[in-house]
């Protein structure tokens, strides 16, 4: 692995997906985050992907490039509720390559609605741009939630808007997302101020408990469903 080159990083949403991500950019290449098995086939091949980082089992996908297995740990989209520590530790500001911050950092890819998905290039001064007077303030005693879809952008947004910002991460469980009670008392115990959701799972959760979300200083509605794009 080594400057500029396409990481592919099959690790779900969980606190060892964000540590196998930070470890590519740390190595000064670029990563592709977890898509589901439908098309990851054709985006591997789009962006020119040479090796992938698995903890999923891609055996049936087809691949000419090394697959390194990462064992991981309970996988946040349908793990236990509440499973190890799922907070990433900030200690990494700002994340820049190692030779120009104008170097690639990640690939996303569109959501293909008007025909078939295309890879989109993001730079590391791109992402940073996202934070530099920051359109979603953060500051010093601030708690970010990781609640998006990995393949969305989104949740680049919120990782590298903690990790950038030097606060702490923290990676919600899709059940936890899904159940009001355990995200009220998730937001509680974790001191989470500022997180994003969709319209439709914050119209749910409100009907159910309103003060779910009291501990929250930012909150962002209007986002694409946790639970990924269909299969």
């Amino acid at each position: 692995m080594g400057q500029g080159d396409r990481i592919g990083v099959q690790v779900v949403r969980s606190v060892e997906l964000v540590v196998a991500e930070l470890a590519v950019l740390k190595c000064g290449a670029v990563y592709l985050p977890w898509y589901p098995h439908d098309h990851l086939a054709m985006m591997l091949e789009q962006a020119s992907v040479t090796v992938v980082v698995d903890s999923t089992g891609m055996a049936d996908v087809p691949f000419g490039g090394t697959v390194v297995r990462y064992p991981g740990g309970p996988a946040c989209e349908d793990g236990p509720a509440y499973g190890n520590d799922p907070r990433v530790a900030a200690t990494h500001k700002p994340v820049r390559s190692a030779d120009s911050d104008r170097d690639d950092a990640l690939v996303v890819f569109t959501s293909g609605t008007t025909g078939e998905p295309k890879a989109v290039v993001l730079s590391h001064v791109a992402l940073l741009r996202l934070f530099d007077g920051a359109w979603i303030p953060v500051g010093p005693r601030d708690v970010v939630a990781q609640t998006a879809h990995a393949c969305f952008d989104l949740a680049s947004v919120e990782t590298w808007l903690a990790l950038t910002s030097g606060v702490p991460l923290v990676v919600v469980a899709l059940p936890v997302l899904l159940a009001p009670d355990l995200l009220a008392v998730t937001i509680a115990r974790e001191r989470i101020t500022v997180m994003a959701i969709s319209t439709a799972l914050f119209h749910e959760i409100a009907a159910v408990d309103p003060a779910a979300f009291a501990g929250v200083r930012s909150l962002m509605a209007g986002l694409p469903s946790p639970t990924g794009p269909p299969s």
